[in-house]
């Protein structure tokens, strides 16, 4: 009896400890540098000085951008990282030098990327980019509300927009990854089988009574 009863206990704990490691389930990324991209096209405006100079903003993935290489979110969680470093070639562009930008975000494991589009303009001065309120602005077009990866895992990506305070240097933007929905790690077919074995114990138990 004793023995049964330890066996009821022991699948009860398997179960649970199983059945924890589902909830503790995570959505784990890892970046894609190589297909991942930052590219500013159409520049117009600036003034006089900016035509006679040829000033322009410019745009590369953040020095920091993938490092580290991957990370892993719980349900809910959020996950921000430095994306695109801005710069301008150039002394002075006033009023603002306005530009179209295309980003690509993308993973590998799993493989997927996010492209958008956008707008933005900046003033400069002494080759010192002014992008806060009043002086520039980031705006993405086409940013998609979700996306389901391959094992039922739904995520959303965002790109920072917006304006900040004023002020003279390099910016960098961010971008986040939230998992919206994390599906939950499949049970390994061996533990399916112990589980059900023990479980089916106190059965085996009750038929040896009947029979005896």
């Amino acid at each position: 009896m004793e023995h049964k009863a330890l066996a009821i206990i022991a699948a009860g704990t398997m179960a649970f400890s199983i059945a924890g490691a589902a909830d503790a389930a995570t959505v784990d990324l890892t970046f894609d540098v190589s297909n991942s991209s930052v590219q500013i096209t159409d520049q117009s405006g600036g003034g006089g000085l900016c035509t006679l100079t040829s000033c322009g903003v410019s745009a590369s993935l953040a020095s920091g951008f993938g490092t580290p290489a991957s990370f892993s979110l719980t349900e809910g969680e959020t996950y921000a990282f430095d994306f695109i470093d801005f710069d301008v070639d150039g002394a002075t562009g006033a009023p603002a030098r306005q530009f179209d930008i295309t980003a690509t975000l993308a993973f590998t494991d799993p493989t997927f990327s996010v492209t958008s589009e956008g707008s933005g303009g900046a003033w400069f001065l002494a080759g010192k980019i002014a992008f806060g309120a009043g002086a520039g602005w980031l705006t993405w077009d086409d940013m998609p509300t979700s996306l389901s990866l391959a094992d039922g895992s739904e995520i959303a990506v965002n790109f920072e927009g917006g304006a900040s305070r004023f002020f003279l240097g390099p910016v960098t933007t961010a971008a986040s990854v939230t998992a919206l929905s994390v599906a939950a790690v499949p049970l390994p077919a061996s533990a399916l089988i112990l589980v059900t074995g023990l479980g089916a114990l106190p059965l085996v138990g009750r038929r040896r009574r009947k029979a005896s």
